[in-house]
């Protein structure tokens, strides 16, 4: 499994051989994740609970690597873009057909568990998810038209469009958006994901 590099907002895309496409890559990805997640599901949420891109995290995905959801070849992919496609398997199984109700009731997750605040890609991934938390709140409808719209297709493209206005008010004042189409789709699922599996407030405060 191919390790992060650089900066969070600039990671590699999955890629199934040299000639594949963004796209390409970016839906065979999403397969894995699909028959991975049928295989094993236990483990992929063993899995999410690391810290995007640590140590444990890239130990854990490793791991989970199943040959029989590879089509041919050799699958190489950031640790990133797996957690992403993950992130959106479980949301496309269990919300898909979901109504979308408002979030606002719900506390957000802890976005910095298990990262090393001295790590400038750990504070990254911190930003983004906070960000993305805030994009989410701001629109849950928008978003799950993003996780559940084809990778590539016309309608991620219209997805984003009408995310635009939300992503620039939650971005702080004098700040631009940098990163790419594939993360933040990947960031804005998995905190949608997580918010709404997470307990309501009023819950919370019961226990």
């Amino acid at each position: 499994m191919a390790q992060d590099t650089g900066s969070l907002v600039r990671p590699e895309p999955a890629q199934l051989g040299e000639k594949a496409g963004q796209a390409a890559a970016r839906k065979t990805m999403a397969a894995y994740a699909i028959c991975l997640l049928k295989r094993n599901r236990g483990g992929v949420m063993f899995y999410l609970g690391t810290f995007p891109g640590s140590a444990e995290a890239n130990k854990r995905a490793a791991r989970l690597s199943v040959s029989d959801c590879i089509d041919n070849g050799s699958l190489q992919f950031s640790e990133s873009a797996f957690r992403g496609a993950a992130y959106q398997a479980l949301y496309r199984q269990e919300f898909a057909f979901k109504s979308v109700d408002s979030v606002a009731d719900r506390a957000s997750p802890d976005y910095t568990a298990g990262s090393d605040s001295t790590q400038e890609k750990d504070l990254q991934a911190i930003g983004l998810r906070q960000f993305s938390d805030c994009v989410v709140r701001a629109s849950p409808l928008g978003v799950h038209t993003l996780a559940v719209s084809v990778v590539g297709s016309g309608q991620e493209n219209s997805a984003f469009g009408a995310l635009a206005p939300n992503l620039s008010a939650c971005l702080p004042k004098g700040q631009t958006l940098a990163f790419s189409r594939n993360i933040l789709r990947n960031a804005l699922v998995e905190v949608l994901y997580r918010l709404r599996v997470s307990d309501p407030l009023s819950k919370q405060g019961q226990k």
